[in-house]
């Protein structure tokens, strides 16, 4: 559920994220419900999962918005945004200073 559930804020970030230094806030209002009907779980465990995520601090809520902790995430997910720093097309290429490379 947690990999679900970090994807799912993945690519609600891409698309509805507002970026600020070091997160993004996703700019939509989401219950744990919707996040749980989106991934296919209970909503129990949607609210454990985004529980150990808030401990991790890799997800926070402010408001109604939940923000995505860009350098927490990354580092989780760096091989995978390593291999696609020079595709622009890739929400990743964008993304490259949160990995210390800060190019443009």
């Amino acid at each position: 559920v947690r990999e679900k559930v970090l994807q799912l804020l993945t690519r609600l970030a891409e698309k509805y994220g507002r970026p600020a230094p070091d997160v993004v806030a996703i700019e939509i209002d989401l219950t744990q419900q919707e996040i749980a009907d989106m991934v296919g779980a209970s909503r129990v465990m949607v609210a454990n999962t985004l529980k150990q995520l808030y401990e991790d601090g890799i997800v926070f809520r402010h408001d109604k918005y939940y923000l995505l902790n860009m350098p927490a995430h990354l580092n989780a997910k760096e091989s995978f945004h390593e291999r696609n720093l020079e595709d622009d097309s890739c929400p990743a290429y964008y993304s490259r200073e949160f990995l210390g490379s800060g190019g443009q």
